[in-house]
């Protein structure tokens, strides 16, 4: 028999593995909200940045916002019907609408409920429904 060598039991093994586990799900957990709070901003960025801007320049173009019915897609074809855009991009201002992180549409409404002289514009968030309170929105600073 030798004397001084002795390996782990199989209890203290299964101690290690159970800390293990609980530090790997605590930093996934933190991992998780980091991400999430990341596509936040990315929907914030684009709703300020890319739609932002793109609706700025046909405001500036053509002397109005594109109304509830042109939405979105009026940034990327000339729209149909009244106001008809007489100084319109003929490229237009996107190339493709994008969605949001959580691949949902953005919402538009013009003039907008929150921003009568403007427009809203928001994405409905992590829970992909319009109207609670993740929503991102551009009335909101």
């Amino acid at each position: 028999m030798h004397k001084g060598k002795r390996g782990f039991t199989l209890l203290e093994i299964m101690i290690v593995v159970i800390l293990i586990s609980l530090l790997a799900g605590f930093a996934s957990v933190k991992i998780i909200g980091r991400f999430q709070r990341a596509k936040i901003k990315i929907a914030e960025s684009t709703i300020k940045g890319t739609l932002g801007v793109a609706l700025g320049q046909f405001y500036v173009d053509n002397d109005f916002f594109p109304t509830t019915d042109q939405g979105l897609a009026a940034l990327v074809e000339k729209p149909a019907g009244s106001p008809e855009p007489r100084q319109y991009d003929a490229e237009g201002y996107l190339d493709e609408l994008p969605l949001d992180p959580w691949d949902t549409p953005y919402s538009y409404e013009c003039p907008g409920r929150h921003n009568p002289r403007r427009y809203d514009l928001w994405s409905a968030g992590p829970d992909r429904q319009s109207g609670t309170d993740d929503d991102i929105v551009n009335w909101r600073r």
